[in-house]
């Protein structure tokens, strides 16, 4: 049997990864929605009252970006990071 070139198992190993797990990805549009609530200037005072500074929103765009990716592309690389970032929030670690 020929050893498969190892970017072509990696990319086997992340969809079966992703498919495993695809429930935990949320539609694109809570990702834009999330972003678009965490920028909102009313936010930012609450984030600022709240913790002394701002919060980085840069996650929730780059999620929705890789939403965008997984979904249109069947990028599963992509796929795997939205739901690294996933389990963090569902555990509490940032």
């Amino acid at each position: 049997m020929a050893k498969l070139d190892p970017a072509l198992e990696q990319v086997e190993e992340d969809r079966k990864f992703v498919l495993q797990n695809e429930w935990m990805i949320r539609p694109c549009t809570i990702y834009d929605a999330e972003y678009a609530e965490c920028s909102a200037l009313r936010s930012r005072f609450y984030q600022y009252y709240r913790d002394g500074q701002t919060t980085d929103c840069n996650v929730w765009y780059n999620n929705y970006k890789d939403c965008k990716t997984y979904t249109k592309k069947d990028d599963y690389a992509a796929g795997v990071r939205i739901y690294h970032h996933e389990l963090r929030i569902s555990t509490g670690i940032n």
